[in-house]
């Protein structure tokens, strides 16, 4: 089947340890990166909570049946799409614990997020989440984006090197989307998921 629209998600959250919640965003971008749309938000819950957020709110976003390539840092995420659903789905999103069934956890997203797989057609990678980049002395790296004016860093950026980083990022992004698994409706086809 071919879509009228392909795109790029990308889905992240963050727990804040000092409160019972934290906070989910996603970005869609088209996939020659061009940006479509970013959300966040800050809601109560645990980290597989708040990844699923990011996912369903992704999904619920785009305009009309989609191709999407989906990247996530979340291991719960990919796992439970590839393995799990299918198997919630058949047992109207119950699992048997010592003879009773009980709903799973996050069931009402997980309703929302096969609702959409009905939808899109997924590919979903679990990408391992950004690390925070300084010096050895500890200092912190200032994109030159952000260099005061005049200052040699921001001279030195002006130069060729965006369109060399441009080139990069575009070869990462084709690079990460073919490595992706197609999930349709919740059942692992084509390459399989890869989890990093």
């Amino acid at each position: 089947m071919r879509f009228n629209h392909e795109f790029l998600l990308v889905c992240e959250s963050s727990v804040d340890p000092a409160s019972s919640g934290g906070s989910w965003r996603f970005v869609i971008e088209h996939l020659d990166g061009t940006p479509f749309l970013e959300a966040s938000d800050i809601e109560p819950g645990d980290s597989n909570r708040l990844s699923l957020l990011a996912v369903v709110r992704g999904l619920e976003a785009l305009p009309g049946p989609a191709a999407v390539t989906m990247l996530t840092s979340s291991r719960y995420v990919i796992r439970s799409l590839s393995d799990s659903l299918p198997r919630w789905r058949s047992a109207d999103f119950h699992w048997e614990h010592f003879g009773q069934m009980l709903p799973i956890t996050n069931a009402n997203l997980w309703r929302r997020i096969d609702h959409a797989l009905n939808i899109h057609t997924v590919s979903a990678c679990c990408v391992a989440p950004p690390t925070r980049v300084g010096t050895a002395d500890g200092r912190r790296i200032v994109p030159a984006s952000q260099q005061p004016e005049g200052s040699p860093e921001a001279a030195a950026s002006r130069s060729d090197r965006p369109d060399r980083l441009s080139t990069v990022s575009d070869s990462l992004r084709r690079w990460l989307i073919a490595q992706c698994g197609v999930v349709a409706g919740g059942a692992q086809r084509g390459s399989g998921l890869a989890v990093a």
